[in-house]
C-alpha cells in the first residue's frame, strides 16, 4: 500500500496522459505527411489535363492559321489576275482559275 500515494497516482497519470498525446502526435504527423502526398497526385494530374487542352488548342490553333494562310494565298492570287488582267487587256483565263480557287477556298472552308 505504501506504493499508492498520491504522488504516485499523479506521476502514473501524468505518465499515462503523456503516452496518449505521443500516440496522437504521432497520428497527426502520419495523417499530415499522407495530406502532403495526396494533393500532389491530384496536382499532377490536373497539370496534365490542362497541358492536353492547351495542346488541342494549339493544334486548331494552328490548323485555322494554316487555313488563313491558304486563303490569303489564294486572294494574292486574284488580285494578282485582277492587275495582269487590267495590264494585259482581258485576260479572261487568269481570271477565271483565280475565281475559281478563291471560291474553292471558301467552300472547302471548316
Amino acid at each position: 500500500m505504501e506504493a499508492l500515494t498520491g504522488n504516485n497516482l499523479l506521476i502514473a497519470l501524468i505518465v499515462a496522459v503523456a503516452m496518449m498525446e505521443l500516440i496522437n502526435l504521432i497520428g497527426k504527423t502520419i495523417g499530415t505527411f499522407r495530406d502532403w502526398r495526396k494533393p500532389a497526385e491530384e496536382n499532377d494530374s490536373d497539370v496534365q489535363k490542362r497541358l492536353n487542352t492547351c495542346e488541342q488548342k494549339l493544334e486548331r490553333d494552328f490548323k485555322q492559321l494554316q487555313d488563313v494562310r491558304n486563303g490569303q494565298r489564294e486572294l494574292c492570287f486574284g488580285v494578282q489576275a485582277l492587275l495582269n488582267h487590267e495590264l494585259h487587256n482581258g485576260n479572261a483565263d487568269e481570271m477565271a482559275r483565280a475565281s475559281e480557287n478563291i471560291n474553292k477556298w471558301l467552300v472547302e472552308r471548316k
